[in-house]
Parts: C-alpha cells; sequence; structure tokens
C-alpha cells in the first residue's frame, strides 16, 4: 500500500504540473478538476499497477 501511494504521489503531482495553469485560472479548482475525476483516476491508476 505504502508504494502506492508513493506511486500515486508522483503521478499526482506530475498531473499537478500539467494542470497548473488551469488551477491558476481560477481560485475554484478544486470544484474545476472534481472529486468524481480524482477518484476516476485513481480507480484508473490501481487497475494499471496491479
Amino acid at each position: 500500500m505504502h508504494s502506492l501511494s508513493s506511486s500515486l504521489a508522483l503521478i499526482l503531482k506530475k498531473s499537478t504540473l500539467a494542470r497548473t495553469d488551469i488551477f491558476e485560472i481560477t481560485e475554484k479548482g478544486e470544484k474545476l478538476l472534481g472529486y468524481e475525476e480524482i477518484i476516476g483516476i485513481i480507480g484508473i491508476l490501481s487497475k494499471t499497477i496491479s
């Protein structure tokens, strides 16, 4: 689980860097990204890793 968390943290960090411009456009970056999308990304990653 720890390695999954570490991998996820790295991938999310890269995704965040790619989306920095989007977050800078609006202060409501969290709503723009959406929790559903985050959960979906985590789901895809966990399937890919396992």
